[in-house]
């Protein structure tokens, strides 16, 4: 898969847009039903493109998709709480398979208090698909505060774990990564950010929060784009766990190319006032990466020999791992 800038992603979106007679931003996974709170949001997952059943059982694959659903509405100010799962699977499917994997989207949405409203399936002729929709209603009163140049930009947590993970599994196997649990389970087992999210958006402090799913690169320059800012990051302060290192080590790649440009992680990245981003960012945890600029200086990076460079957006495919080499 070729690098997509957001210029060209930008101009696909405005040529469907003419198609259907709308403005760009008006084009989402979500709407707000008409004259009330409630929102829908759908999520549509292919195999092969956001999931491989050669590395996830049917109940990990069940709960990973609820979970990163919950995250996307959440962080859009959407609580979650129906979902209905539209399954095509291929006609080779086992029934145990499909046991599983709605055995893990129904412990996924009591775990996440989310009622499982509806199911249905169908026979696929080739990949298998899942749609998942969500309702909830907005918990956000009025709208957001605008995020301004010296704002200060903080993670959840850490980068690069999921798509270490996923090429471990690839490249190593699952049989032997039993010492590298923490990996394995950053891909297949992605953190529950819903809650997390809604606690830190109705905080005053907190200016927006994005889901890093497309990779830290890409969703910090579309959250750029979308605040009209430009930004600048510190690689230093980028937070990872050892293991990667240990991976990087064996698979002879340098595991800061998960960090900058790794997908899936789902962590949160937060727009925090400066003057409130200390109290928030130590009781809550958060990892103080960087900071809000003017949109003249575009996004930028710090890379680890104190260098600044332009930290370009990537496109990124969950199993097709392309990234930019690091300067």
């Amino acid at each position: 898969m070729s690098t997509i800038s957001i210029e060209r992603e930008h101009a696909l979106r405005q040529r469907v847009a003419r198609a259907l007679k709308t403005k760009s931003e008006a084009l989402s996974s979500t709407f707000q039903t008409s004259g009330s709170r409630s929102v829908v949001g759908s999520q549509l997952y292919l195999e092969g493109v956001h999931f491989d059943l050669n590395y996830t059982t049917g109940q990990e694959l069940g709960k990973r998709l609820i979970t990163i659903g919950a995250n996307a509405l959440a962080c859009s100010g959407v609580r979650p709480e129906k979902v209905s799962v539209l399954l095509g699977m291929r006609q080779e499917t086992h029934e145990i398979f499909l046991t599983e994997f709605f055995s893990g989207i129904y412990k996924a949405t009591k775990k996440q208090k989310i009622l499982l409203s509806g199911a249905d399936l169908t026979v696929s002729p080739t990949a298998m698909a899942v749609s998942v929709v969500f309702s909830g209603s907005s918990f956000l009163k009025g709208s957001r505060s605008r995020v301004k140049s010296g704002d200060i930009l903080a993670v959840s947590g850490p980068l690069g774990t999921s798509a270490a993970g996923l090429e471990c599994l690839k490249k190593i196997g699952r049989e032997n990564l039993h010492n590298w649990e923490s990996l394995v389970r950053g891909h297949l087992d992605p953190p529950p950010q819903a809650a997390v999210s809604e606690k830190l958006l109705k905080l005053s402090g907190v200016r927006d929060c994005v889901l890093l799913n497309e990779g830290f690169a890409m969703d910090l320059n579309l959250a750029a784009q979308r605040w009209n800012t430009g930004a600048c990051v510190r690689q230093v302060q980028l937070p990872s766990i050892e293991a990667i290192n240990w991976a990087g080590r064996s698979l002879n790649v340098d595991p800061q190319r998960w960090v900058l440009y790794g997908g899936e992680d789902q962590q949160l990245l937060l727009v925090l006032d400066p003057k409130k981003a200390k109290n928030i960012q130590k009781k809550h945890r958060l990892i103080i990466v960087g900071e809000v600029v003017e949109r003249k200086k575009g996004v930028k990076l710090i890379n680890s020999k104190d260098q600044i460079q332009p930290f370009l957006p990537r496109a990124w495919n969950d199993l097709v791992r392309r990234t930019a080499p690091l300067a």
